[in-house]
């Protein structure tokens, strides 16, 4: 797992003042009322241009959605065609270590790394203290989750509508070391 750990970013000014000012106040406008634990991202798309999120939970438990998830399908959603840069996510606590993404979240952010064939810096902080800080979500889900009739990953691009596809592994070209970098690790288990 390869990171970088920043003690004390308000005073490092390793995230901008004006992104750590913006999650704060996101934490406000989080739906936590059963978990009490409010959550906020911001997507920082390559134009430049922010997508908020934050956590929206349901009494149906499973009906809720993470802050990141929020963020991060809303930015594809408007932005299909533009890579994201970086995502943020801040939790309501500064006392523990800033909190990591949940399954179903690492899983969504892995796969949308895959779409736009390049990975995206994620940066995990608490209110006060400590930020985590990651190139790519490849880390945090050594063990993706993948469908067999997906075949291989693929960064080619379907010419028709600009989308990626997942069946085709790319030959001869920067792709293929880029597949190579983004390929998940298989993992076969007997019973």
């Amino acid at each position: 797992l390869h990171y970088r750990t920043y003690e004390h970013w308000r005073e490092n000014s390793v995230i901008p003042k004006e992104i750590a000012e913006r999650l704060e106040a996101l934490l406000l406008s989080a739906y936590a009322p059963y978990s009490n634990y409010p959550v906020s991202s911001i997507v920082v798309m390559e134009s430049g241009e922010m997508i908020v999120g934050t956590n929206q939970e349901n009494g149906a438990f499973p009906s809720g959605l993470c802050a990141e998830r929020v963020a991060v399908l809303a930015a594809k959603a408007a932005h299909p065609n533009e890579a994201i840069q970086t995502v943020y996510i801040m939790t309501g606590e500064s006392e523990r270590e800033p909190a990591a993404p949940c399954g179903s979240c690492r899983q969504v952010l892995h796969e949308t790394e895959l779409r736009q064939i390049k990975p995206f810096e994620l940066i995990l902080l608490n209110k006060t203290d400590k930020a985590l800080a990651f190139t790519g979500v490849q880390g945090l889900l050594p063990f993706s989750f993948t469908l067999p009739e997906w075949g291989d990953y693929s960064a080619s691009k379907n010419a028709t509508n600009g989308a990626f596809s997942l069946t085709d592994k790319p030959k001869g070209s920067i792709l293929e070391s880029v597949y190579e970098w983004f390929a998940p690790p298989v993992l076969y288990c007997s019973t």
